[in-house]
C-alpha cells in the first residue's frame, strides 16, 4: 500500500478548523429578543443582529455570514421571504426560522420554499438552539473543509501531471 507524506493527509491550514468561529445573524424586531440571543451565542459564535428584513440584507450586503436565525414576524416582510431570498441570494448560508406562532402552512413553506435547517419555537431552551446550531456550524466546516480538500487534490493532480 502506498503511503503519502503526512503533509497531503492534513494540509496546515486545516489543522485549526475547529477554531474558527462561525458568525449567526440574528433577525427580530423585539430588541429583547436580539439580545438574549446575543448573549447566548456569543461564547460560541460571532453574533451580528438586525430588527429588520432591510437591515440583515444590508449586513448580508456588507458581509458573508454563516447562519441567518430569522423571526417569522418582521416589521418590514414576512421572515420566510427574507430566508427565501438568503437562499437564493448566498445559497451556502444556513437558514434558521425562529417563531412563536408557528402554523403547519408556514412549517411548509418555510421547509419547501425557503429550505430552512430548522424551525425553532418561541421560547427556545437555550442548550437545544446552541445545539442546533453547533450541529449547523459543524456540517458549514465540514463543507467548507471538503471544498478545499478537494482544490487542493485538483491542484496536485495538475502538478503531478
Amino acid at each position: 500500500m502506498t503511503r503519502f507524506p503526512d503533509r497531503f493527509l492534513v494540509p496546515p491550514r486545516f489543522m485549526n478548523v475547529t477554531r474558527y468561529r462561525c458568525s449567526v445573524l440574528a433577525v427580530d424586531d423585539e430588541p429583547a429578543v436580539l439580545a438574549v440571543l446575543a448573549a447566548q451565542l456569543a461564547t460560541d459564535f460571532e453574533v451580528v443582529t438586525a430588527p429588520t428584513a432591510e437591515r440583515a440584507r444590508a449586513i448580508l450586503a456588507d458581509r458573508s455570514v454563516d447562519v441567518v436565525i430569522s423571526d417569522l414576524q418582521l416589521p418590514d416582510e414576512n421572515g420566510l421571504n427574507l430566508l427565501d431570498w438568503v437562499r437564493r441570494t448566498v445559497p451556502r448560508t444556513a437558514r434558521v426560522l425562529l417563531t412563536g406562532a408557528a402554523r403547519v402552512e408556514d412549517a411548509v413553506d418555510a421547509i419547501n420554499h425557503s429550505q430552512v435547517h430548522r424551525l425553532v419555537l418561541k421560547p427556545w431552551r437555550s442548550e437545544d438552539l446552541l445545539q442546533t446550531l453547533r450541529t449547523i456550524s459543524r456540517q458549514l466546516l465540514l463543507e467548507r473543509s471538503h471544498e478545499q480538500l478537494l482544490d487542493e487534490l485538483r491542484k496536485l493532480n495538475l502538478e503531478l501531471e
